[in-house]
């Protein structure tokens, strides 16, 4: 992919254009981003509601019926069940990795291979979440397509 940027003058509205030869995942991430249409999230902190910026966090996990959301330094939690985290979400770069996870597949710093052909996701902030055997190729795809990794 071929990325040309150009200043223009204070006069001229801005703009983005994009030329594909077809609309793929990392295309229509691109849209969207551009287009800055993240849903809301609503989490609880410290018993205070919150809007929650989808590009802070890092994965959402479901713990004794409830949904947390963590960020970097907290932790909130959503009064949404991760299938509906899952649908909502998928576009904006997360996946289901396990039973009781979901990750953002942009906040991942590594995947290190564990035992019984599961995988160690080790995120920028260091925390380290498993993929299940059963959520491995399903990643795996996901991420090809949004990542664009080989």
């Amino acid at each position: 992919m071929r990325l040309k940027i150009v200043e223009a003058c204070k006069e001229s509205e801005e703009r983005v254009e994009i030329y594909c030869k077809q609309q793929t995942s990392l295309v229509k991430s691109i849209i969207q981003l551009v287009k800055g249409n993240q849903p809301d999230l609503i989490g609880t902190y410290n018993e205070e509601k919150q809007i929650i910026d989808i590009e802070k966090v890092y994965y959402f996990e479901a713990v004794e019926k409830k949904c947390f959301a963590y960020l970097e330094k907290k932790v909130l939690e959503v009064s949404y069940t991760l299938a509906q985290i899952e649908e909502d979400l998928k576009e904006y770069g997360f996946i289901r990795i396990n039973k009781s996870s979901i990750v953002c597949i942009y906040k991942i710093e590594k995947l290190r291979c564990a035992v019984n052909m599961r995988v160690i996701v080790v995120l920028d902030n260091g925390e380290e979440l498993v993929i299940s055997r059963h959520y491995k190729k399903t990643f795996e795809a996901y991420l090809k397509s949004k990542r664009g990794l080989k």
